[in-house]
């Protein structure tokens, strides 16, 4: 049996944020990177996977695309630890798309989400718009993590979509 200090463990449902007026965190005790990541260390996490959150009314796109650049900017903080996710919205499967690409393309992006349909004003990972995002992911070998509410929805990805890794 391996020791534990052997044993990589991946938490991967982290919602970091880089300044508090963006700490959605639903914990006491949570804080920022310079004082999370020491006790998430501490704890035995190796590294961790997440996205930043706000919630979000009728975001646009650009609102969505900077929460991914500050996943980015996080890792950039803690490059050894933090592996960034993106978001997505059903109502710009387009913009999404392009957006999973070049940071595919240009950052070595290799996990989406985790996915918080709720923080950004729409309800269903179902939604026609997902469908373009799912095939996209697919085809790349990218992991999505979402935070579904309905596993009706969750059977409906995983029928259309078998080849996908979704992580809930």
């Amino acid at each position: 049996m391996k020791d534990i200090a052997e044993v990589e463990i991946i938490d991967c449902h982290i919602h970091p944020f880089l300044r508090d007026a963006e700490n959605y965190c639903f914990f006491p005790g949570e804080q920022d990177g310079d004082k999370l990541v020491p006790e998430l260390r501490r704890a035995g996490v190796s590294r961790c996977c997440g996205s930043v959150i706000r919630r979000l009314e009728q975001p646009t796109f650009q609102e969505i695309a900077e929460l991914n650049r500050q996943a980015f900017e996080f890792r950039q903080l803690y490059p050894d630890f933090f592996i960034p996710g993106i978001h997505v919205h059903a109502a710009y499967p387009d913009e999404s798309c392009r957006e999973i690409e070049y940071y595919h393309e240009h950052e070595q992006l290799c996990w989406l989400g985790e996915w918080v349909a709720y923080m950004f004003d729409y309800q269903s990972y179902t939604l026609p718009g997902m469908r373009q995002i799912y095939a996209l992911a697919q085809d790349l070998s990218l992991p999505v993590n979402i935070h579904p509410g309905d596993l009706n929805e969750l059977a409906d990805i995983c029928r259309n979509f078998p080849k996908l890794n979704v992580i809930i």
